[in-house]
C-alpha cells in the first residue's frame, strides 16, 4: 500500500482547535477518574453482609453518573453455566421489557457475540426502537453475568473513555460479587464448628478473605485503570508530539509543550501509584542483569539537563576512583531511585548546583557496597520534617503540595525499593543550606564485563534524520493507528496498516517489510499469536534474516517485556509512545538489518 505524505503544518486556529479538543478530553478524563476514585466506594468497603442486590444498587448508581440509561438489567449465569436469569432491573417496572429484550438478543445471536467481547457492544436504535448496550461481566476469564441497557440518545455520543470507565466499573462489580460469594462460602463452613471456636474462626477467616479479595480487586482495578488511561493518553501525547514537530509559532510551541508536560506528569503519578500498590502487595520483583554505572548516571544527567538549564542550575555527576562500575542488578529501579531524588532536587532548588556522587568498594565475595549522594543547594529541610519524609503519602507540609505538586509517594517508593535491595536511605539537611540525600546498595560485581547489557536500556543518542524503509503497523485502535502512522511518516518511512494479528500475518506473507510494530492486545488474533505465526513461517521458509518485530503495549508490568521476548518479539515499547524512543528503536533495527543485508 502506497502512502502519501501528510502536511502537518497548521495555522494558529487549527492548533488552537486541537489544543481545545485535547484539553476537553483531559478534563473529561479527570472527571471520570474522580467518579471511580471516591473514598466511599461501597464495592470495596462494604459493611455487614450485603447481598448481590446491594452490590448491583451501588453499580447502578455509579454507572448512572456516566451514562444516563433508560433501563438497565443484570442477568446472572446459573451455577450449571447453562442459562442466564434476570435477577436485577432498574427501574423495577422494566423487568418484563429487559427480559424480552434479552431473549430477543439471544435469538438474534447478539447475546452470544457480546459474551466473547471484553468490552461494551452498542447497537444503535431507530425511530421505533431504543438503542441497546450489552457488556459481559467477567473476572479472569470466568463469566458471571451480562449487563443489558437501553438508551434514547445518540449512540455515537458515548466516547471511548466513557466505555472504558464502564468496563472498569463492571470489572470491580465482578470482583465484589466473587468476594461476596467467597465470604458466604467461608461463613457456611465455619458454622459447622463449635460455638466459641466458630465465632473466632469465622471472624478471622472473614477478615482474611476480605483483605485478599480487596487486594485482588485493587490490583486488577489498578492494572485496568492503567491500561485504560494509557490508551487515550497515547492519542493526546502522541498527537502533541506530532504537532510539536511541525512549523509552529513560539506561542503555539508553548501550548503543545504544556500538553506534553502535563500528560507526562499524569503518567508519573500513575506509575507511582502502581509501583506503590505492587510494593504494598509484595509483588514487586527485581531483575538482575549487567549494567554500567557510568552509563545510567550519564543518562539521568542527560534526561534532566534541560530542566536544570531552565533554572540556571548546574547538574553533574562524579564516580570516585576505585568504585566498581560494571555491576549486576535492576538498573531500571536504580535509575528510578536516582531520577526521583534528582527530580526533587531540581524542584526545590532555585539556584546553584545539583551533584550526583557515587563511591564504592569491592568486597571479598565479589559483592560491592555503593554509596550514592545527591546533593543540592536548595531550600533545605528541618529536623522535624526529615523524620516523616520517607513515610507514605507524606510531604514536608501541605503548602509543599500546593506549591511544588506531587503525591508524596516518590520518596516512600525509593525507600521500599532500596530496602528490597538490602540498602538504606537517609538525608542530611538544614533549612536554607540545601540537602544531601544518600542511599546505599549491595550489588554483585559483573566479572564478565563482556556480557551484553540489554540493548533496550542503552539509551544511545541518535541524531534525528530522515529514514528509508517500509513498516507494517499492526494496531486495532484507530486513534493509535493515526498517531503511530503520523510519527512514522514524519521519520520518512512508508507505512502499511493491519487492523489485527490475522491481517498482519497475511500482509507479512504478501509484502516485503523492513520492520513490524505490533500491538499486543487485539481482536481476532492478538500480537503474541501473530508474532508466533510469523516466526514459524520464517523457520519453515528458512528465511535468512528475521524481520524485526517491536511490541507496542499499554501494559507496564515487570514481566511484560520478558513475555514479549519469549514469544519472538525483538523489543518492547510501552504506551503512550515517546516519539524519540520510537525513533531510536527503529534506527537501531533498520541499521542492523541493512548491515546484515550488505554482508
Amino acid at each position: 500500500m502506497t502512502n502519501s505524505r501528510i502536511n502537518y503544518s497548521k495555522s494558529a486556529s487549527d492548533v488552537g482547535d486541537d489544543h481545545q479538543y485535547m484539553a476537553k478530553t483531559c478534563n473529561h478524563f479527570i472527571d471520570a477518574l474522580h467518579i471511580i476514585a471516591t473514598p466511599d466506594d461501597v464495592l470495596l468497603e462494604f459493611e455487614g453482609r450485603p447481598d448481590t442486590t446491594i452490590v448491583l444498587d451501588a453499580v447502578w448508581l455509579r454507572i448512572h453518573k456516566i451514562i444516563s440509561f433508560n433501563e438497565m438489567g443484570f442477568l446472572r449465569l446459573d451455577d450449571d453455566g447453562l442459562d442466564f436469569n434476570l435477577i436485577y432491573c432498574q427501574p423495577e417496572r422494566s423487568f418484563d421489557c429487559i427480559d424480552r429484550l434479552s431473549n430477543d438478543a439471544i435469538k438474534e445471536g447478539v447475546f452470544a457475540w457480546a459474551l466473547n467481547q471484553n468490552r461494551a457492544v452498542v447497537l444503535p436504535g431507530d425511530e421505533n426502537t431504543l438503542s441497546r448496550l450489552f457488556h459481559v461481566v467477567a473476572i479472569r476469564g470466568k463469566v458471571i453475568g451480562m449487563l443489558v441497557a437501553t438508551f434514547d440518545f445518540d449512540a455515537d455520543s458515548i466516547n471511548e473513555i466513557t466505555l472504558g470507565l464502564l468496563s472498569i466499573i463492571l470489572l470491580n462489580c465482578a470482583n465484589t460479587i466473587e468476594a461476596l460469594e467467597l465470604n458466604i462460602m467461608v461463613q457456611e463452613q465455619n458454622e459447622m464448628l463449635e460455638m466459641k471456636i466458630e465465632e473466632r474462626t469465622r471472624q478471622l477467616m472473614f477478615e482474611k478473605v476480605r483483605a485478599e479479595a480487596a487486594s485482588i480487586a485493587k490490583s486488577n482495578f489498578l492494572a485496568t485503570v492503567s491500561h485504560e488511561i494509557r490508551t487515550p493518553m497515547n492519542g493526546v501525547l502522541g498527537m502533541a508530539q506530532v504537532i510539536a514537530a511541525t512549523e509552529l509559532t513560539e506561542k503555539q510551541q508553548l501550548y503543545v509543550n504544556t500538553i506534553i508536560d502535563s500528560g507526562n506528569s499524569l503518567l508519573v503519578i500513575i506509575n507511582d501509584i502502581l509501583d506503590f500498590s505492587k510494593i504494598e502487595a509484595g509483588k514487586m520483583e527485581l531483575e538482575n542483569h549487567p549494567f554500567n554505572l557510568h552509563k545510567i548516571t550519564a543518562d539521568i544527567v542527560d534526561l534532566f539537563g534541560s530542566k536544570a538549564k531552565e533554572k540556571n542550575i548546574k547538574l553533574g555527576y562524579n564516580i570516585e576512583p576505585g568504585c566498581p562500575v560494571d555491576l549486576l542488578g535492576d538498573s531500571l529501579r536504580i535509575k528510578q531511585i536516582i531520577q526521583n531524588l534528582v527530580s526533587n532536587a531540581i524542584k526545590f532548588t532555585e539556584q546553584g548546583s545539583i551533584k550526583i556522587s557515587i563511591s564504592g568498594t569491592i568486597l571479598s565475595n565479589d559483592k560491592a557496597t555503593l554509596m550514592f549522594n545527591i546533593s543540592d543547594t536548595g531550600i533545605g529541610i528541618d529536623q522535624q520534617s526529615q523524620e516523616k519524609l520517607f513515610s507514605d503519602f507524606t510531604q514536608v507540609d501541605s503548602s509543599t503540595t500546593r506549591k511544588f505538586g506531587g503525591t508524596g509517594l516518590g520518596l516512600a517508593i525509593c525507600k521500599q525499593l532500596i530496602m528490597l535491595m538490602q540498602g538504606e536511605i537517609g538525608v542530611n539537611s538544614q533549612p536554607g543550606q540545601g540537602a544531601i540525600f544518600w542511599f546505599t546498595l549491595n550489588l554483585n560485581v559483573n566479572k564478565n564485563i563482556h556480557a551484553q547489557v540489554p540493548e533496550y536500556k542503552t539509551g544511545l543518542t541518535v541524531k534525528p534524520g530522515p529514514l528509508t524503509g517500509k513498516v507494517l503497523l499492526v494496531e486495532d485502535n484507530r486513534v493509535n493507528q493515526f498517531v503511530a502512522k503520523a510519527m512514522l511518516e514524519q521519520f520518512g518511512l512508508m507505512v502499511d496498516i493491519a487492523d489485527n494479528g490475522l491481517d498482519a500475518v497475511k500482509k507479512y506473507k504478501n509484502n516485503a517489510y523492513d520492520l513490524i510494530l505490533m500491538d499486543c492486545q487485539m481482536p481476532v488474533l492478538d500480537g503474541f499469536e501473530a508474532t508466533k505465526k510469523i516466526r514459524k513461517n520464517e523457520a519453515e521458509t528458512k528465511t535468512s534474516q528475521q524481520i524485526p518485530i517491536i511490541a507496542l503495549t499499554a501494559n507496564v508490568h515487570d514481566k511484560d517485556r520478558e513475555h514479549c521476548l519469549a514469544v519472538g518479539f525483538d523489543d518492547y515499547l510501552s504506551k503512550p509512545i515517546v516519539k524519540s524512543d520510537l525513533y531510536k528503536l527503529i534506527v537501531k533495527y533498520l541499521s542492523r538489518r541493512k548491515i546484515i543485508n550488505q554482508k
